[in-house]
């Protein structure tokens, strides 16, 4: 990978020639594209080889970083692809997108790759019952979420009401009293 297949300004990276022998365009993160632009630019390729050449084997880059991210030996450079992909399907990205991103040819090929994590059909099925909910059931939730959203408000009229009522009480107490001081003082009893 040359620094020329990288654009920046359009988040791409272009693949030329790859193992399937057409040229593809991979769309690029930003955390990607951070990444890439924080490495020097000391030959014409992202991940030069010895003396600037060509990157002709990985074994060797791949075993350090595998150390340095605390992976198990078990855990080969091709299971990023396939981490990629679960993770994408798990998180609810279509088999077609994930395959584009991959560079699949064909669906099967993705579908082998890509299983969905329980959670994401837990919420695929909790989305189909909410497709087949009786239209009724939908009804009636959205009366009693009226009914207790009625409740609330009058509850809260209510208080403030009681509130207004205890002040008013005092108030008056307060009057009265004051009054009752003013006849006591200038009464002849």
């Amino acid at each position: 990978m040359k620094w020329g297949d990288v654009d920046v300004e359009r988040k791409i990276l272009t693949l030329r020639a790859p193992k399937g022998g057409k040229t593809e365009i991979i769309p690029l993160s930003d955390t990607t594209l951070s990444a890439i632009e924080d490495l020097a630019r000391k030959s014409e390729y992202v991940f030069p080889g010895r003396e600037g050449a060509m990157l002709t084997g990985f074994k060797g880059p791949w075993e350090m970083v595998r150390k340095e991210a605390k992976l198990p030996a078990s855990f080969h450079f091709h299971g990023i692809r396939h981490s990629f992909a679960s993770n994408l399907v798990s998180s609810g990205v279509d088999f077609y997108t994930v395959g584009g991103l991959r560079t699949h040819k064909q669906a099967v090929t993705t579908q082998r790759y890509a299983h969905l994590s329980d959670e994401a059909m837990r919420r695929a099925v909790e989305k189909s019952a909410e497709v087949i909910t009786p239209k009724e059931k939908k009804e009636e939730a959205v009366e009693n979420d009226i009914e207790s959203a009625q409740r609330a408000y009058y509850g809260q009229q209510k208080t403030l009401l009681l509130f207004i009522e205890n002040l008013m009480a005092d108030l008056m107490r307060k009057q009265f009293q004051e009054k009752l001081e003013k006849i006591k003082k200038y009464a002849t009893i």
